[in-house]
């Protein structure tokens, strides 16, 4: 832009230039620095300041401030599945329940129930603590031989194990005396069933679950009259 008059204005020019011009002296490059004033009356004037040899770099543009990229959030962690007891927790669990059933600390209750036939006995005793039953037994007998037997094992409220004993008449079988079923559960869901005879049963199996519900329906009917034989119904 044009200088006002009287007032000076610095420029730097860029030259190259061969001297002397005999084709063989390679080219110089330099700088040259101006001050160009303007007179009272029209005049311009040019006042060399400095010349340097070297091409003039241009002045470095400044870094642009780098952007701070945030923190990664961190991945949020899954949802923790509940996992599956292996079958030694069970074990422990029952050992457990059981070998607390067999000290006072447990208030034990027992009910008669009805009999379908005559000499036929049919009774439910129970372990409870705090009001909440901890251990079931349901008893089917029409004597020493001929009887199913099954005990229900609670944990936190919860059922968690069933064992069933038959013998004689109640394994509907002649050729086989005696039978025993176990039936493991987990968060509401039968996890695992087996017999002897018979093995363990395919879980994929049509109606496995329904079989589940059925054992668990069974605890919540033969516990009934022990909770009301305490008054917690």
């Amino acid at each position: 832009m044009p200088a006002s008059s009287g007032d000076p204005l610095t420029v730097r020019i860029g030259f190259t230039a061969a001297v002397p011009k005999d084709g063989g002296t390679p080219a110089v490059e330099g700088v040259m620095t101006v001050k160009l004033a303007r007179g009272l009356k029209g005049g311009t004037t040019a006042t060399v300041l400095n010349v340097k040899a070297g091409r003039e770099e241009p002045a470095p543009r400044p870094a642009a401030a780098a952007a701070t990229k945030p923190a990664p959030a961190p991945a949020p962690r899954p949802a923790r599945s509940k996992e599956l007891m292996q079958p030694d927790d069970f074990a422990k669990i029952r050992a457990a329940i059981t070998d607390k059933s067999r000290t006072k600390a447990w208030k034990v209750v027992q009910r008669d129930l009805p009999t379908p036939a005559k000499g036929q006995q049919v009774y439910v005793k129970a372990w409870v603590e705090a009001n909440v039953v901890q251990k079931l037994t349901h008893v089917d007998s029409r004597g020493d031989n001929d009887e199913v037997v099954s005990v229900f094992f609670w944990q936190e409220g919860v059922v968690m194990s069933v064992s069933k004993f038959y013998k004689g008449w109640y394994t509907e079988n002649p050729a086989v005396n005696e039978r025993t079923e176990t039936y493991k559960f987990q968060n509401g869901r039968l996890v695992s069933s087996q017999s002897d005879p018979g093995g363990v049963r395919d879980p994929q199996q049509k109606g496995y679950q329904d079989l589940g519900q059925a054992i668990q329906k069974q605890a919540i009917q033969w516990s009934q009259p022990i909770y009301q034989a305490i008054g917690a119904d």
